[in-house]
């Protein structure tokens, strides 16, 4: 099957991957099944998101050998007005990530306000989701940016046509819906909805029009800068 490399910056790979994640609710909190297959804690999401940036870290990362790791990388303090990417750590308790100054991204808590994740994928729409900032009552340890984002990152995308279900659709669903094509729900389902969206975009931007979102769909939709 077709792939595409769309270059994306480091910062915005691996937030948009933790937001694609946030609204698909296949995947919930889990302390105990982290891996992401289908369920997170709050560091393996960051790990996973990070891994998937093309950052050297261990994708089973906890809040407690976490920062060394982003000091390997790059990452430096940073303070508000905080900005997309950056991550805020408290040691021992939890690790979120900046969506823009006002709000985060982060595995939360599972649907009996524990962290065992009793059951598979989000019970509740908010145990991984994206919230207003705040300061939880054990205090942040480091606020943290990556600052030496010169280049970019492979973000490898799949050909999106009926039937296929992955991330990369949740991707696509999220980009046409603040572009205005989209109005569905936002999952992982590559439906009617999506290539109507599709076929209207490329009707827009004079692509071939057949309701498939490959290379040239992927390429317009990251070249409009929208995130």
């Amino acid at each position: 099957m077709w792939k595409e490399v769309i270059r994306m910056s480091k910062v915005d790979t691996y937030t948009d991957y933790m937001i694609a994640i946030a609204n698909d609710n296949s995947h919930g909190y889990s302390q105990i099944n982290r891996s992401g297959n289908p369920d997170f804690d709050c560091s393996s999401l960051v790990g996973h998101a990070l891994a998937k940036a093309g950052f050297n870290v261990n994708v089973n990362s906890t809040t407690r050998n976490l920062y060394e790791q982003l000091k390997r990388c790059g990452f430096t303090s940073c303070n508000r007005p905080f900005q997309k990417g950056d991550i805020h750590l408290a040691v021992g308790h939890h690790v979120c990530v900046s969506t823009d100054s006002e709000h985060i991204v982060h595995a939360s808590i599972d649907e009996r306000g524990t962290t065992k994740g009793r059951k598979a994928g989000d019970q509740t729409g908010k145990e991984i989701c994206i919230r207003k900032y705040y300061t939880p009552s054990y205090g942040w340890n480091y606020h943290l940016r990556y600052n030496c984002d010169k280049g970019s990152a492979g973000y490898t995308m799949n050909l999106l046509k009926s039937g296929i279900s992955n991330i990369d659709v949740t991707v696509f669903e999220i980009l046409m819906t603040k572009l205005g094509y989209y109005s569905g729900s936002i999952d992982t389902k590559y439906g009617a909805g999506c290539i109507r969206a599709c076929k209207n975009f490329q009707s827009d931007y004079g692509l071939t029009v057949d309701g498939e979102c490959g290379k040239n769909t992927w390429n317009k939709l990251f070249s409009l800068g929208i995130r």
